[in-house]
């Protein structure tokens, strides 16, 4: 199995995120689908361009369904690239650049877990 389809088979929700780096520093809310998902950044699906370099503050949540919790992660990302995708959506990567403690360590042992997993 290809690296991108194992990562594509988890889905996360990206709850509603706001452009920091807006004209006036207003939030605009997006969301989107998580296809990729590693340690240093994502890709999402959302119907809404971004362009590259515009930063953004993110939020997602991750489910362990053997201990049945899921577990809230915020980040703040820079947008690497947005792709035209059909029937309107884009496709959006991005890093992250800055990543809270806790958020980090249950993103490092969902990914390790989906590795056992697989």
């Amino acid at each position: 199995m290809k690296e991108h389809e194992r990562r594509g088979a988890q889905r996360v929700t990206l709850s509603p995120c706001g452009e920091t780096g807006g004209e006036a520093g207003d939030e605009v809310g997006l969301s989107g689908m998580v296809h990729d998902l590693s340690a240093s950044g994502m890709a999402f699906v959302s119907e809404r361009s971004l362009s590259a370099g515009a930063a953004l503050r993110v939020g997602f949540s991750l489910a362990d369904p053997v201990a049945n919790v899921t577990y809230p992660v915020d980040a703040r990302v820079e947008v690497v690239r947005c792709q035209p995708q059909d029937g309107g959506l884009h496709r959006v990567a991005v890093r992250f650049t800055d990543l809270e403690e806790e958020g980090a360590r249950h993103l490092r042992e969902y990914l390790e877990n989906l590795l056992i997993l697989i």
